[in-house]
């Protein structure tokens, strides 16, 4: 993981529904390498050139064929969620515009693109944006912790810094469905909700590590 890279990609990152063009080839390739890095057992990351057929709803996203397919093994929805934003963060870096969407697409051909035995967890378009998203609503870390600003403010800078890193981190519909518990050792997503609130806590988990690793703290990452 390349910390300092990534935080600056948990920053800028934003979701894209309209594209100018689609990624390089250079690009794609070196996307390729991170989605086959990525990719096991339990998750696997494909990327495509739809333009026979790109189940990413054109209506909504507009301008790239370009897409990667997220699947998962059925008990993998934590895991699913981690190692796809650690792509949607490459993608960042690397000036590729994304989208996690999931009731937006065609499911059913997004699943026919997976190897057996993988369920469809997401998609998300691929291309160089050409859109201005609006600015992120989020919850006060009080509400999200049930912290004081006191007791905030009295935590060690990475732990600190490991919320501040999640509290920003994408879900779905923007419900941002976790609390987060800090200890002395870590700082783990809980879950709070159903539908899609693991794999959203598995995003959320990986912008914990991040924000800790930047201050200096390796942390495992928990999701209850």
């Amino acid at each position: 993981m390349d910390e300092g890279r990534w935080a600056k990609a948990v920053l800028s990152r934003r979701s894209h529904r309209a594209f100018a063009s689609e990624p390089s080839p250079e690009t794609l390739s070196a996307l390729e390498k991170t989605a086959k890095a990525l990719s096991g057992n339990e998750i696997t990351i494909e990327i495509f050139d739809g333009s026979g057929g790109n189940p990413v709803s054109a209506g909504i996203r507009k301008g790239t064929n370009c897409f990667a397919v997220i699947g998962r093994r059925s008990d993998a929805a934590a895991v699913a969620g981690y190692a796809g934003e650690a792509f949607i963060l490459e993608c960042e870096a690397q000036g590729v515009g994304t989208c996690w969407a999931w009731a937006s697409c065609d499911r059913s051909a997004a699943q026919k693109l997976l190897k057996s035995g993988y369920k469809l967890d997401c998609v998300t378009p691929l291309g160089i944006p050409n859109d201005a998203p609006p600015e992120r609503r989020l919850k006060p870390l009080t509400q999200l912790t049930g912290l004081s600003e006191s007791e905030i403010a009295a935590l060690f800078p990475w732990q600190k810094s490991a919320l501040e890193y999640a509290q920003i981190a994408p879900s779905a519909m923007n419900k941002q469905p976790w609390r987060f518990v800090v200890s002395e050792e870590g700082v783990a997503a809980k879950r709070q909700g159903l539908m899609f609130a693991l794999h959203d806590c598995g995003i959320a988990a990986l912008h914990l590590e991040i924000g800790a690793r930047v201050m200096g703290k390796v942390i495992k990452p928990i999701v209850l």
